[in-house]
C-alpha cells in the first residue's frame, strides 16, 4: 500500500498517516467513532475518499482525524483550503484538518489532549499555513484553548442548518412554532393541489437525465463544471460504498415525467441530503417543489426510523430556519504569517456575524 505522503517533500516525523483507501484507516475510524452520526460511519469514509480534495491529499491520521494537506497549491475544493483565495505559493505546504462537525472521530474521543498536541506539533514543524476548519461553535471549546495557545486565530466561517427530531420524524410538525407550522401546512397543500408526486425509488433508477438535472441545478447556484459521466460515476460509487444507507426520492409531474430527485444518506440516528436536482420553471416553483422534496417528503420518508436529526449543511439558512432547522455556527482556527489571509478571514467573519445576527442566532 503506497503512502499518500508525497516523496518529493520530507515531513518531519509525521504520525502514522494512512490513505483513506487503506483498510487500516477504516478500522481505525471504526474504533474511534463515538456515535452513529451518518458522516462518522465507515461507508461514508469510503464514499468521501478523493472527494474533499485530491485523493493524494486526504489522509486519516493516527489519532483518527480526517486531515487534508497539500504540498502544492490545490486546484479544487477551495472550501477545504485553509489558505483562501489570497494564498500564494509561498504559503504552501498547507495543512487543514476538517473537524468535528462531519469529519472527525479521534479529537472527540478520550485522547483529546494527546491528539491535539500531536496534530499541532506536526503542523507547526512541517507546514507554513495551518487551519482547523468547520468546527461547530457549540463544540469549539473542545479545541479552542489549545488552538489559540498555538498561535491560531479564531474566525466565524459559516453555519449549517440542522433539523432536530427528538421525538422522531412523526412529530416534526409538533416541534414547530405556530408561524412555522402554518407555512409548512400551506406549502404541503400547494404541492398536493398541483398534482405532483414524490416517492421513494431504488437508487439504481438514477439516470443520465437526472444527472443532467443535477448539473443544471448546481449551475444555477454558481457551481459550474462537471459532466454527466462524472455524476453517474460518483452516484454508482456512492451506491457501492454506502449500500442500503444510500436512498433516493423521485418527484414527478402530473403526466409522470421526472421533475426532480433527492439522494440522501440515512444513518442509524441521522440523515444527510447528498444531491438534489430540480426542473427549473414556473410550475415547479409555484408548486413549492424544492421544500416538499428536500424537507417534507424526506421527513415523511424517515417516519418509523430512529433518525433524530437531519444535517442540511450551509447556504439558504433563512429558508431552513423557517422550516424548523437549528442554525449551528462554525468556526475556523487559522495560523499563517500571510496578512492577506487573515484579512480575508476577518472579512468573512464580519459577514457571517452580520448574517447570523440578523437570523437571531448570535
Amino acid at each position: 500500500m503506497q503512502s499518500s505522503l508525497r516523496t518529493s517533500h520530507s515531513l518531519d516525523q509525521p504520525p502514522e498517516f494512512l490513505s483513506l483507501d487503506d483498510p487500516r484507516a477504516k478500522r481505525l475510524w471504526e474504533r474511534l467513532s463515538v456515535d452513529e452520526y451518518v458522516t462518522r460511519t465507515l461507508p461514508w469514509l469510503s464514499c468521501m475518499s478523493g472527494r474533499i480534495g485530491s485523493r493524494e491529499s486526504i489522509v486519516a491520521g493516527g489519532e483518527g482525524a480526517l486531515v487534508s494537506y497539500d504540498l502544492a497549491k490545490p486546484s479544487a475544493y477551495k472550501a477545504f483550503d485553509p489558505v483562501g483565495p489570497h494564498g500564494n505559493d509561498s504559503d504552501y505546504p498547507a495543512i487543514g484538518c476538517a473537524v468535528p462537525n462531519a469529519y472527525m472521530a479521534g479529537f472527540v474521543g478520550k485522547n483529546l489532549e494527546g491528539a491535539l498536541e500531536s496534530w499541532i506539533g506536526f503542523g507547526r514543524r512541517n507546514f507554513r499555513t495551518r487551519g482547523m476548519l468547520n468546527v461547530e461553535m457549540s463544540r469549539a471549546s473542545l479545541v479552542k484553548a489549545a488552538m489559540l495557545k498555538s498561535d491560531h486565530i479564531e474566525y466565524l466561517c459559516g453555519a449549517q442548518g440542522v433539523l432536530d427530531l427528538p421525538n422522531g420524524a412523526e412529530r416534526y410538525l409538533e416541534g414547530l412554532t405556530p408561524n412555522q407550522r402554518r407555512r409548512v401546512s400551506k406549502e404541503l397543500r400547494i404541492f398536493e393541489t398541483a398534482g405532483c408526486k414524490i416517492r421513494a425509488v431504488e437508487v439504481t433508477e438514477f439516470s443520465e437525465d437526472l444527472a443532467q438535472l443535477q448539473l443544471d441545478t448546481y449551475a444555477k447556484h454558481g457551481f459550474t463544471g462537471g459532466s454527466v459521466e462524472h455524476v453517474m460515476r460518483s452516484h454508482y460509487k456512492a451506491i457501492e460504498d454506502l449500500g442500503d444507507s444510500y436512498r433516493m426520492l423521485l418527484a414527478t409531474a402530473v403526466d409522470g415525467s421526472p421533475i426532480g430527485f433527492l439522494s440522501f444518506i440515512q444513518g442509524t440516528s441521522s440523515a444527510q441530503p447528498r444531491h438534489l436536482g430540480l426542473v427549473q420553471n414556473t410550475t415547479t416553483r409555484n408548486a413549492r417543489l424544492y421544500f416538499n422534496l428536500a424537507f417534507y417528503s424526506l421527513i415523511r420518508n424517515l417516519r418509523g426510523t430512529n433518525v433524530r436529526s437531519i444535517n442540511y449543511g450551509p447556504e439558504a439558512l433563512l429558508a431552513k430556519q423557517l422550516r424548523g432547522c437549528r442554525i449551528e455556527p462554525m468556526v475556523n482556527f487559522i495560523s499563517t504569517e500571510n496578512r492577506l489571509i487573515h484579512e480575508y478571514w476577518a472579512k468573512r467573519d464580519s459577514a457571517v456575524r452580520a448574517e447570523l445576527t440578523e437570523l437571531a442566532v448570535l
